[in-house]
């Protein structure tokens, strides 16, 4: 009942104030369930709420000393701070890549229990895309950052979910 209820429109409607009270209600508690994770609000992402990119480096991550953004398609502002590493700031890249052996750290042959975790987080983000809050979240987010109608955005996000 509540996958018939939350359809794309339906939480696209609640999430832009256009949806009745009770189904508003419902999107509601579905986005505070999205709030363990999300780091981005796709209804108030833009140059006063902008996102923030980092480097992931030695299982950490991690800024640069300099930045650059990306505009916002909407309007232009910038909205999406990344890291504009420069050459002097590679060295903790290089010494992390220097652990890392010849035969890489997922090699099927030396370490397949690796294969089967990923299998298993493949499988569990399929299944969190079929929940219709988290598919409207996605589906939102595609549309912010390259704007498309709900129905492109939506057939994305189910081809991204079969690869999985």
């Amino acid at each position: 009942m509540l996958h018939s209820l939350l359809s794309g429109s339906l939480l696209q409607q609640a999430a832009r104030g256009r949806a009745s009270p009770a189904i508003s209600g419902i999107a509601s508690s579905a986005v505070r369930r999205l709030t363990s994770w999300a780091t981005v609000d796709p209804d108030n992402w833009n140059a006063a709420h902008p996102a923030h990119a980092q480097n992931l480096v030695a299982g950490h991550w991690a800024g640069a000393s300099q930045s650059k953004t990306i505009p916002d398609p909407m309007n232009g502002e910038a909205f999406v701070s990344y890291p504009d590493t420069q050459v002097n700031e590679i060295d903790c890249f290089v010494a992390s890549l220097n652990t890392c052996p010849k035969s890489g750290l997922h090699n099927p042959f030396k370490h397949p229990e690796r294969y089967v975790m990923y299998g298993a987080v493949c499988a569990k983000v399929a299944e969190e895309m079929r929940k219709p809050d988290v598919a409207a979240f996605f589906a939102s987010l595609i549309q912010r950052t390259s704007p498309k109608s709900w129905a492109q955005a939506m057939g994305e996000l189910v081809v991204t979910r079969r690869f999985f």
